[in-house]
């Protein structure tokens, strides 16, 4: 199946007509830099094409939840910059955006609230604002680290 036919069939899916479906195919893959290789099979690609086309298939009708995990996996660097820039103005949408990361810079830079998890167990859940004026700093990494050297407090 090419990465197309591929965003056609979930757009089908998800109830989208033709046109519908014709136009969101265009502004993805114009979005996230794929018009080169639409009508290429999925199965030869690269991790990185195969992560855009999963994050295009879980965007092609237009949610207003959207649930992402680790979704800069396998991403150059330019892919990932284009994709912090598409949740931006998601958020700008007023969309409500759910990512598992653990890039702490990604999370710094596209999150308004947090859930910390270690080893199932949820160390920190509220405002990142809240968190950074709690911990007197604004380094996740840091600050994740400190929670579990203290116990998880």
């Amino acid at each position: 199946m090419t990465a197309k036919e591929n965003l056609q069939y979930f757009g089908r899916l998800y109830g989208l007509n033709r046109h519908e479906i014709k136009a969101r195919i265009e502004d993805l893959s114009k979005r996230f830099g794929m018009r080169d290789y639409m009508n290429r099979r999925v199965g030869g690609f690269s991790k990185g094409m195969r992560q855009k086309v999963a994050i295009a298939r879980a965007l092609i009708h237009d949610p207003d939840i959207i649930l992402f995990d680790e979704p800069t996996t396998g991403l150059d660097i330019t892919s990932s910059n284009i994709f912090r820039e598409f949740i931006q103005q998601l958020k700008r949408e007023q969309k409500t955006i759910l990512f598992s990361s653990h890039i702490m810079e990604e999370v710094q830079a596209l999150c308004d609230s947090v859930i910390m998890i270690h080893s199932g167990e949820v160390i920190y859940r509220g405002a990142l604002e809240s968190l950074y004026e709690s911990e007197r700093s604004e380094d996740l990494n840091y600050i994740f680290m400190s929670k579990l050297v203290r116990g998880i407090s």
